[in-house]
């Protein structure tokens, strides 16, 4: 309540009367202002907006560790999207971590093929007789 003594005249989701500081000159605090309504809308749209169109939804197809990583970067880029917060910051650090595993994988994949291929060379040669 305001020092006038006045509340909001709204009611909250659960019908129960706004404890919210009247605004000067209304009769209804900053969140239950119909004067106010259209400006909300919007405000809460351009968010709304960000998160939908500036994500790709394109589908991904995994083969090996290049393709997580790939979805995990486009996790992170979706996540940095949202507004900051701690789970928001927690979420980044968990894909973060999961990236770095990827690479891991990555460089051990590579270094796997590099060793498959030495090997499929030195058997091309050595003669079948020995």
């Amino acid at each position: 309540m305001t020092s006038s003594g006045k509340s909001c005249k709204a009611l909250t989701k659960l019908s129960k009367p706004c404890a919210g500081h009247v605004l000067p000159g209304g009769d209804y605090c900053l969140f239950h202002d119909p004067t106010r309504a259209a400006e909300r809308r919007a405000r809460h749209g351009r968010k709304l907006q960000i998160a939908i169109y500036q994500t790709d939804v394109s589908p991904i197809q995994i083969d090996n560790a290049s393709d997580v990583l790939a979805l995990v970067v486009r996790a992170i880029n979706d996540t940095l999207l949202l507004e900051n917060s701690n789970n928001r910051n927690r979420t980044i650090g968990s894909l973060a971590s999961s990236a770095i595993e990827c690479l891991k994988i990555g460089e051990l994949e590579q270094r796997l093929a590099a060793l498959e291929m030495l090997i499929k060379v030195d058997r091309c040669a050595i003669p079948d007789d020995l």
